[in-house]
């Protein structure tokens, strides 16, 4: 029978090693589920919507999200905010909004949250 003897640091190599094969798998699982959480998130944000109301600047709310809002015949349809559009140029105008939804409201009681990437003025209000 052979005996071999292995030096302090060999045992720690081969021992690392052995974790390194176990670990890689559980990694790309971990990987995966965050990519597919990631996809779903994502995809859940981007829920696009059009409308037609008037715009109005935001007052005092119980919910306080959005710089605007979007009525029509007295109902508030949306709260309104956008980084593409400024919003103030279409104050007490007809419009048809495009935006996405923002995941996580209402809340407090209040509408929908849209974050606006385009306004289309209607000539005739």
């Amino acid at each position: 029978m052979i005996h071999a003897q292995t030096s302090f640091n060999e045992q720690i190599m081969i021992k690392e090693g052995a974790m390194k094969k176990v670990h890689m798998p559980c990694l790309m699982f971990g990987v995966m589920v965050l990519m597919l959480c990631n996809c779903n998130t994502l995809a859940a944000e981007i829920t696009e919507i059009s409308a037609v109301g008037f715009i109005q600047e935001q007052g005092f709310t119980t919910y306080q999200y959005g710089t605007h809002i979007l009525v029509d015949k007295g109902k508030t349809l949306y709260a309104l905010k956008s980084s593409i559009v400024n919003l103030d140029k279409f104050i007490g105008k007809k419009v048809k909004i495009h935006g996405s939804i923002i995941e996580g409201y209402p809340v407090a009681g209040g509408p929908d949250y849209l974050n606006v990437r385009e306004v289309e003025l209607f000539i005739n209000n």
